[in-house]
């Protein structure tokens, strides 16, 4: 026979685990010394410790394993349960991966954005072209919310920037707006229905807001103002960047927000 360290040495199980085994009524010592109790086990016990280290590889619980060896005593009879298992793991896999989605999602909305560019100062500059994936609809500027979590959802790890929207409107709508929800990407994509495109750069005129969307009206009046004082003639679509906002989970002090706006002229 052999002692339980050599056991554990034979079947690559440590000590605790054939203790704990032993405690469950898993895989039983074949001898214990009742003076000492010490463990001991037969040679004949090998085989049934490599079943049982396989089957907990294949993520079986103990006491399905131990129903197993219970029941059967061939590979052949235990196949209708790995396959079992395999959908069962098939679909674990698949729930991981959308809650990786939704993890990689989480990070870049809530990512740490920051411009360097002053609040409330007119800035004309520059905007590079840029890989852009965004969902177009029609409807309130309120309901950009679920626009970014379909286009978020579908980039993922593609994100590499802030939220961003296109408003096609040259005025204010209260229903029906024209807007496009989405994100700069790091390189081009197409999943679940969100195409990607090259969004053309050019001239633009810029303001950083602090502070409630409520109060964005005062930022446009300041781009408006400066605008008009150059005869500059605005292109639509305007783009509004949301460097931070409310988070997924929490809405967050409305006056932390940061928002950019960007009215493109020629």
């Amino acid at each position: 026979m052999f002692t339980i360290g050599e056991f554990s040495v034979i079947t690559k199980l440590s000590v605790k685990t054939l203790r704990y085994y032993h405690e469950q009524g898993l895989l039983l010592p074949d001898y214990i010394d009742k003076d000492t109790s010490y463990r001991y086990y037969r040679d004949s016990s090998v085989e049934k410790a490599a079943a049982i280290a396989l089957l907990r590889s294949l993520d079986f619980s103990i006491s399905e394993i131990a129903e197993l060896l219970q029941n059967y005593s061939d590979d052949c009879d235990i196949v209708e349960a790995i396959e079992v298992r395999r959908r069962d793991i098939n679909a674990r896999v698949a729930r991981y991966n959308e809650a990786l989605t939704e993890i990689e999602y989480f990070l870049k909305i809530t990512g740490d954005f920051r411009t360097n560019e002053a609040n409330g100062t007119v800035l004309e500059k520059n905007v590079d072209d840029m890989i852009f994936a965004g969902y177009r609809f029609k409807g309130k500027y309120q309901d950009m919310g679920s626009a970014f979590g379909r286009t978020g959802r579908a980039a993922g790890r593609l994100i590499s920037g802030p939220p961003m929207s296109l408003d096609y409107e040259s005025e204010y709508m209260e229903d029906n707006a024209d807007i496009e929800a989405g994100f700069p990407l790091s390189r081009m994509m197409n999943r679940k229905g969100i195409e990607s495109r090259v969004l053309k750069g050019g001239r633009a005129v810029t303001i950083v807001h602090h502070g409630p969307y409520e109060t964005l009206g005062s930022s446009y009046r300041e781009l408006f103002t400066y605008i008009n004082d150059r005869a500059y003639r605005m292109l639509v679509p305007c783009r509004v960047l949301y460097h931070k906002g409310p988070g997924m989970i929490f809405r967050g002090n409305s006056n932390r927000y940061v928002t950019e706006l960007q009215i493109f002229v020629n």
